[in-house]
């Protein structure tokens, strides 16, 4: 009995101490929530372009919730500068924000390009400018690293799909976006780098490509790398000096029997000396013929 009460005495701290514990869990009012990680997906899902001039889309980065989406879609750098080219876009319905039809404040803006260029001074110019989703605003400055910049703002009240039919187009949410540009260059003038805002655009979009843009979050998508190729360089053949022998054969003195000899046209027409050959006439010996040798008649 004695040891049956020490036993009970020495579990029930520790039954309790467990119960206690597996309480403060469930009843926690806490929760620890991670941050939401952007995804990566194909740049043929990027909801906004630059002109061609611009360069290709290098990476979009990807987040959404419902009725939403944000995108980093970024653009080659050229030379070293101090952040990224980039667009930074948001669609949504414009019920979700005021946001998302409401234009920035100067104090917003301001904070916002300390955040892009902490080391460069922006001028925000007093003269807007215009493209095809209407009026946008900007700032531009210039460093030793990064170059010319700029840094455009602009709210596009509607980017929703307008060639829908009338039962769609009831239907249909409203959708609108707000943009930001950060855009360098090393040697491109200010002018210039207005001419990407210029032709600046952002994709029409519906309820339906909206869960479309959602589903390629998990398309597990991984830029492709490109192999490196390198020039083939074929080797010389060595060149190997060689002494070449030359065979040289003597030739014969070569007898020309004596026969007619033939004159040259420049002997026929006198224009040429004639050379007179020397010639000698072999006379023929006599012989003494004896009378009494019998006579062979001839054929004829």
């Amino acid at each position: 009995m004695k040891k049956l009460i020490i036993t009970l005495a020495l579990t029930l701290p520790l039954s309790a101490c467990s119960l206690t514990t597996d309480k403060s869990l469930l009843t926690s009012s806490t929760r620890a929530i991670a941050p939401t990680l952007a995804s990566e997906v194909d740049p043929n899902y990027a909801v906004a372009y630059l002109p061609s001039v611009a360069g290709p889309i290098t990476s979009v980065r990807q987040t959404s919730g419902n009725n939403r989406v944000h995108q980093t879609i970024l653009y080659p750098n050229y030379g070293y500068g101090g952040g990224e080219n980039q667009i930074i876009v948001d669609v949504a319905q414009t019920s979700s924000s005021k946001v998302y039809y409401q234009a920035p404040t100067r104090r917003e803006i301001v904070s916002e390009m300390k955040r892009f260029f902490p080391t460069m001074k922006m001028t925000i110019d007093q003269n807007p400018g215009e493209n095809l989703h209407g009026i946008y605003g900007y700032a531009y400055g210039k460093s030793k690293v990064d170059g010319n910049c700029i840094y455009a703002w602009q709210v596009i009240r509607n980017v929703t799909r307008k060639d829908l039919v009338d039962l769609q187009r009831i239907l249909q949410p409203k959708y609108a976006s707000k943009v930001r540009l950060r855009y360098c260059h090393p040697t491109k003038t200010t002018e210039q780098l207005l001419v990407l805002m210029d032709g600046f655009r952002v994709k029409e979009v519906t309820s339906s490509s909206l869960e479309i843009l959602r589903f390629a979050e998990g398309a597990g998508y991984s830029k492709p790398v490109i192999p490196r190729v390198e020039p083939f360089i074929a080797k010389q053949p060595v060149k190997v000096k060689t002494r070449s022998k030359v065979k040289t054969t003597k030739r014969e003195a070569v007898v020309v029997p004596e026969g007619p000899r033939v004159l040259l046209p420049t002997e026929l027409d006198g224009s040429a000396p004639v050379i007179k050959k020397k010639t000698t006439i072999k006379v023929a010996e006599t012989f003494i013929v004896d009378p009494n040798a019998p006579k062979i008649p001839l054929p004829n």
